[in-house]
């Protein structure tokens, strides 16, 4: 009986959801409170328990990237592979443990092509994905893979992307505030009320922004204020090619080189994948324990050191415990990438950009980071191969460098972003807040601008 009474106060509060405009409804805007203030009071955990769906379909579509990474590391495992080296190589002699290399130029050739087509795509996903949704463009690329790599047509991911929940952030820009509610409500545990909440404050964001321009394009990244985020986008995407990624991405050919046999060189890539994963999941605690900008800064001034480490390793005269402490060195610096500036930086991405141009603004981003990558790999490639410089460990005194400048570029341009709704997020940079000082500010929930 005592819940009869609520039911056409709530029946209400929903139509009034769905059909007006949330900055012109004061009970609204009371409800967008609600929605923003919860989001702050949440940690990890309790995020996870409100958004379960949100978290599995995340982790699904995460998957859409494992194609990359699988042609990257394939490849450099094939060009370390003496059967590989002898069919397609030149003859090199004690340079290699084979006797015979890859030439640099054709290494370099298959590690960028893959990333040439990328550089392409990127530009094409942000208009797409602004025309018709995450959800679909994930299915279009999907289905187009089918087309030129037919392993993907067996792949718990084209049917899964399928069955997924539109965004329900494009939804409400695009007007689709019935499906977006609905959106809102498969990706939490379906509690009427805090779903309800969670619709206003994202429709109130999305207002905002739309106060501020019209129809998102690709000029409107070098506007005003989203100058600045673009930048700070750009940066952290292209970051991740000068702090030893490439190391990485290269790691079977790098144990090699220095000194490792190609069949201990392969075992020593498994595991350091492996490590990779555990510090990757580490990074889930990472996050929830230290601020964005912390554990960027650490984990490059980390780097940092193990590189320049490296270098000196392999500067001095060479026998086998030299060997073995620059593979070592090699795992311990992929093992802090994955665990820090890897993940973080896609935290960063995602929270840096407004909603309103997310979509071409990551992938302006992705490009960044593929312009940055192509001459980088050539430049790896020539470092590492005995047909180039043949640097070996030595590399690292390049990647501690190049790592250095990504650390002064963070400490004075990267803002925290943590504990910030994207509403406060959009005010702090419209407020042209000094990086340093975003952490500090103030921001009322009941401010707009």
């Amino acid at each position: 009986m005592s819940s009869r009474p609520n039911e056409p106060e709530n029946a209400l509060k929903e139509k009034d959801v769905l059909h007006s405009e949330v900055l012109d409804s004061p009970e609204l805007m009371n409800t967008a409170f609600d929605g923003e203030n919860r989001e702050h009071e949440m940690g990890i955990l309790e995020a996870v328990k409100s958004y379960p769906w949100a978290c599995l379909w995340a982790f699904i579509f995460c998957f859409t990237i494992v194609m990359e990474s699988f042609d990257m590391f394939l490849n450099g495992n094939f060009v370390a592979l003496a059967a590989f080296q002898r069919r397609f190589g030149v003859f090199v002699g004690a340079s290699s443990p084979s006797g015979y290399a890859i030439p640099t130029k054709w290494q370099s050739a298959l590690f960028q092509s893959g990333q040439c087509g990328a550089f392409i795509g990127v530009f094409l996903a942000g208009p797409i994905t602004n025309r018709i949704g995450y959800r679909w463009t994930t299915i279009v690329g999907l289905i187009l893979m089918n087309a030129t790599v037919f392993v993907s047509f067996f792949t718990p991911l084209l049917i899964l992307v399928f069955l997924a929940p539109e965004s329900p952030w494009w939804l409400i820009r695009h007007g689709r505030k019935e499906q977006a509610l609905r959106s809102v409500t498969r990706l939490g545990r379906g509690r009427k009320s805090e779903d309800q909440d969670t619709f206003a404050m994202m429709e109130r964001t999305v207002e905002i922004e739309l106060a501020h321009g019209g129809a998102p394009s690709l000029l409107d990244l070098v506007k005003g204020t989203d100058l600045r985020r673009t930048i700070i986008t750009c940066l952290i995407y292209a970051s991740q090619n000068f702090a030893g990624n490439l190391i990485a991405n290269q790691a079977t050919f790098f144990f090699e080189q220095a000194g490792m046999t190609a069949n201990f060189a392969f075992q020593l890539n498994m595991i350091n994948s492996v490590l990779q994963f555990v510090a990757n999941a580490g990074s889930w605690f990472l996050t929830a324990w230290f601020c964005r900008r912390t554990i960027f800064l650490w984990g490059a001034a980390t780097n940092i050191t193990l590189l320049f480490i490296l270098g000196i390793c392999a500067s001095v005269p060479q026998n086998h415990q030299t060997n073995y402490a620059q593979a070592c060195l090699g795992v311990i610096i992929s093992f802090v990438f994955a665990g820090s500036l890897g993940p973080i930086s896609y935290s960063i991405i995602a929270e840096t950009s407004s909603i309103r141009l997310r979509a071409l603004s990551t992938g302006v981003g992705r490009a960044a980071y593929y312009v940055a990558e192509i001459p980088m790999i050539y430049l790896a490639s020539q470092m590492l191969n005995p047909t180039g410089w043949n640097l070996a460990g030595k590399c690292g005194y390049v990647w501690g460098s190049t790592a250095v400048v990504c650390w002064l570029m963070a400490f004075f341009f990267l803002p925290e972003l943590k504990h910030r709704s994207y509403r406060e997020i959009d005010i702090l940079f419209a407020r042209k807040v000094p990086a340093r000082k975003f952490r500090s500010t103030v921001i009322d929930v009941k401010d707009n601008e």
